[in-house]
This record gives C-alpha cells, sequence and structure tokens, in this order.
C-alpha cells in the first residue's frame, strides 16, 4: 500500500492498488469526539469520515445494529455492530460489512479510540468491493440452520455434564460427507468394546458468511495445499498438511459472492492426533470454497537468525535478491498479536505495535483476519514483520528469565511503538542503521529502523530483520534506559 500525508485531514492515508483508501492515522491531530461513549464516538467519525473512507453514508445507518449471523435475507452492503474490546487506554470498536444480512467473511471497519477524552486516533477498512450473489432456496438455509443448532446442543450438553448430543454423530457425518472422508462409524473393536477412530471428531460449531470466492486462497490463503516446507532449526515443530477437499463445483464462479457456511470441526487424518479444521461450504452445492486448520494463530516469515548464521554460508550476505534469501526465511507464529477487529489484523500486541512514526511515511503492512503475514523478503512489509516477531520474542526471552516487564521497564507504556521503517541521518532512510528514542521517563519513546542493503533501494531489506539489532537497541539502550535516569 502507498501512505500519503494529507496536510488539510492533519492525517496519513493509506491506499491499495485501486487508490481504495484502507487506513487512516491521525497522526498531527487526533480526531476529538464530544462523547465519551466508545460506540456513539466510533459511529459519529465513521459518517464523518464516510466520504474520505470512500463509503457511501447509506450503508452506515445501521452502525448500532448488532450483527446476525443466521438471518440471511435480501438487504444490500450495510455494517453492523460487531465488537467492542479494551486495551489499557483504548478501545477499538469494530464493525462487519455485511451483504444479504449476513457479515462477510473477515471484512468491515474498526476504529480505535484513545479515551479520557474520547480521541480517534485512526481508522481501518478492509471491506470488499463489487459484492454481487443471491440468497439461496430457503430449504437448504433451514437444514443448515439445523447442523448448526445440533452443534449448539452438543456445547450445551457437554457443559451441563450430560453427555453428547443425540444428534451429535448425525452433523458429523455430515461435515465428513463434505470433505469426503469416511469415520463417524464405528471401524475397530478393542476388548470386545467398540471404538471409533475419530472418536474424537465433532462438529464444534457452525454459522453463515459471505464469502467472495478466490481459486487462488482456496487453502488458507494459497490455491492448493501447501509442500512441505524446508527443514526448520532443530526442534521445530512440523509443518501440519491440509486436506485435500474435492474439487469444487462447475457452477461456482470466481469473484462471485456466495452464502457460506462455516464449520468448525474437529477431526483426526492419518498419522495425526485430532486437529481442528475450518471450512467455509457453499450450502447449495456443498462445495469447499476455502480451508484452513485452526492449531495456532497467525504466522509470519521472518529470519529467525541472520541468513549466513543460520545457512554456515558466507556468500549468503544481505546484498542478495529475495529469490536467495527467500530459501532462509522461517514460518513462525506471530505471539500475543492482538484480535482481528473489523476483520482486520494489525501488527499490533501485548508489548509492540508496529505503526507509522518516522520518515519515510510507510505503513505497516494490513491482512485479513486469520491470515498470515507472508512477504518477500526483500519488501518493507517483510521488514515490519520481522520489527513485530524480534521484538516480542525479546521481551517475551526476558520475562522467561523471571523478570517482570512491567516492573523492568516500568518507564514505558505499553505496546511500544515500533517503526520498522524509519530515519536516523537520512530523511528517507535509506542508510544502514537502527535507534532507540528515549521518552524521558526512563523508559522508550519509539524503536526505529533503516535498512541492512544500499545495493537495490527499490526491493529494500529491512534493519528490523536483524534479532541481534534488536537485542543491541531495545536489550542494550531500552534496558539501560531505567538503570541510568537521575
Amino acid at each position: 500500500m502507498k501512505t500519503t500525508y494529507r496536510s488539510d485531514l492533519k492525517a496519513h492515508l493509506s491506499v491499495d492498488d485501486q487508490n481504495k483508501v484502507r487506513h487512516i492515522r491521525h497522526s498531527q491531530e487526533y480526531w476529538e469526539s464530544e462523547s465519551n461513549v466508545a460506540r456513539v464516538s466510533a459511529e459519529t467519525y465513521l459518517n464523518s469520515w464516510a466520504e474520505v473512507l470512500q463509503i457511501p453514508k447509506d450503508q452506515l445507518r445501521t452502525l448500532s445494529k448488532r450483527v446476525s449471523f443466521d438471518n440471511p435475507r435480501q438487504q444490500e452492503v450495510e455494517y453492523q455492530l460487531s465488537e467492542e474490546k479494551h486495551m489499557f487506554d483504548s478501545t477499538t470498536v469494530g464493525y462487519y460489512q455485511t451483504y444479504l444480512n449476513t457479515p462477510v467473511w473477515r471484512k468491515g471497519l474498526s476504529v480505535k479510540i484513545k479515551q479520557n477524552p474520547n480521541r480517534v486516533i485512526g481508522s481501518t477498512n478492509n471491506s470488499e468491493d463489487g459484492l454481487k450473489g443471491s440468497l439461496p432456496d430457503k430449504r437448504i438455509i433451514e437444514r443448515y440452520k439445523s447442523i448448526f443448532r445440533q452443534a449448539s446442543a452438543r456445547k450445551i450438553a457437554a457443559a451441563a455434564g450430560l453427555g453428547k448430543a443425540a444428534d451429535d454423530d448425525e452433523s458429523l457425518k455430515f461435515v465428513l460427507n463434505l470433505i469426503r472422508v469416511s469415520g463417524a462409524t464405528v471401524t475397530r473393536r478393542k476388548g470386545g468394546r467398540a471404538v471409533r477412530d475419530n472418536d474424537r471428531s465433532r462438529l464444534l460449531s457452525g454459522r453463515f458468511f459471505i464469502y467472495k470466492y478466490e481459486p487462488a486462497k482456496r487453502y488458507a490463503g494459497k490455491p492448493e495445499p501447501p509442500a512441505q516446507r524446508k527443514p526448520g532449526m532443530p526442534g521445530e515443530e512440523k509443518e501440519v498438511p491440509l486436506l485435500k477437499v474435492p474439487p469444487v463445483s462447475r457452477k461456482i464462479e470466481k469473484g462471485r459472492a456466495y452464502l457460506v457456511a462455516e464449520l468448525i470441526f474437529r477431526f483426526k487424518p492419518a498419522g495425526l492426533s485430532a486437529l481442528v479444521w475450518l471450512i467455509l461450504v457453499e450450502i447449495e452445492t456443498g462445495s469447499i470454497l476455502y480451508i484452513e486448520c485452526m492449531t495456532c494463530g497467525v504466522n509470519g516469515l521472518v529470519f529467525k537468525r541472520d541468513p549466513m548464521v543460520s545457512s554456515g554460508d558466507l556468500t549468503i550476505t544481505s546484498d542478495q535478491t529475495s529469490a536467495v534469501l527467500d530459501d532462509y526465511d522461517f514460518d513462525e507464529v506471530l505471539n500475543d498479536l492482538d484480535p482481528p477487529s473489523g476483520g482486520n489484523q494489525n501488527l499490533s500486541g501485548l508489548y509492540v505495535v508496529i505503526q507509522e512514526e518516522d520518515d519515510p511515511v510507510i505503513a505497516p503492512p494490513v491482512v485479513a483476519g486469520g491470515t498470515d503475514f507472508d512477504f518477500d523478503p526483500r519488501t518493507n512489509d517483510f521488514g515490519a514483520v520481522n520489527a513485530y516477531y524480534h521484538q516480542t520474542e525479546l521481551f517475551r526471552t526476558i520475562e522467561d528469565l523471571g523478570f517482570v516487564i512491567a516492573d523492568y521497564f516500568d518507564g514505558s507504556t505499553f505496546p511500544i511503538p515500533v517503526d520498522h521503517r524509519a530515519s536516523f541521518n537520512v530523511a528517507s532512510g535509506e542508510e544502514i542503521n537502527a535507534f532507540w528514542d528515549p521518552n524521558g521517563t526512563g523508559g522508550t519513546e519509539l524503536l526505529g529502523f533503516c535498512l541492512c542493503d544500499l545495493t537495490d533501494l527499490t526491493n529494500p531489506l529491512g534493519r528490523a530483520v536483524d534479532p541481534y539489532v534488536h537485542w543491541h537497541e531495545m536489550g542494550g539502550h531500552g534496558t539501560l534506559a531505567r538503570r541510568s535516569r537521575g
């Protein structure tokens, strides 16, 4: 995305390749609200900034309406209330984009508000354009509602200590039939007792969404189940292979919006323990439009070690191309991330937040909730992911050593702002450098990273990819700041 400063708005705007505004950051002056109620502030803000966000105002008329997952009906695009999340001194209000009175999967708006008094810090819009679809036959909708109710009944029965619900087998068979896998029947006997190979398999939940089908994203964001990744660091967990599901019906069209059932179920593939899976099923044809294994949170591609160190090859230097460096990145869990809000996943978490603070103006990546942060090494976005990963792992390591983060860094306010493309001596940031800025009270004001290499500035390699630089800046300057004050 491209980020520019609008002096008339006193804000930074990030736009995508279609020139759609995706993020507004009120960098020079927060947008002040007359209300101290977060939802009221968010609604007023969105209506005031609708033109900038390129959202027709009639789509904002139901912002106060709580979104529904089980009442599809004829209706054009609207935005409806999803959630309100509180973190320290801020509140994020999220809204689902809806179509046919059903939330669009992982799409919507979010507004972040600093409290006392309420001031909007920024907003994010990852809504879908060009939604075109139709409602399936009512009888098919009711059939899936029945399946959803069975999953809900099982949860209630289990919570009450009554065992599984009577319809549990039926709902499981329904799901296994969709993925064309047997396992809902008794398959063997042990000690004269019937035992199921998939005894832990069951449908956990179901609800309706709207999903715009993209074949290239069918397997958790990829067109096909990913091949086994390259060997990782010693002791790393192996990647879980995705189930190979049946081809979609010929009736399914790329780019068309479909009413789908999001089904989350537990199933034990051959050779693995029971895992939790998510599928989006187009309810008329039974086609699985999307599948992912819910084994962990969001992942990202990072350099766990300097490629020269991890490979032992002295020729793998920072001036190599992405094609070469790509062999030395690792697919890692991004720990302690904030949950998605309004369908958006940001690089913001318990310890750090990656955000634009310093020249050059380059916004961090924002992806749809549940989507991995996978980028080529020689990109600013790859640098942002590494900035989040290495800073978070630094604080987790310090905490694992027995230090209480809130006490040891009592002069800092968490999450600490980190700019993945900042400048030290050169405003363009085209220098090999990084820096730590104090806040004057024994804590951190900002952590900034420039570049690792200057041979290819069109395809930059960020300084944030080097974990040792993180330990120098925060592990050195950041920890010494509190000890040297006064």
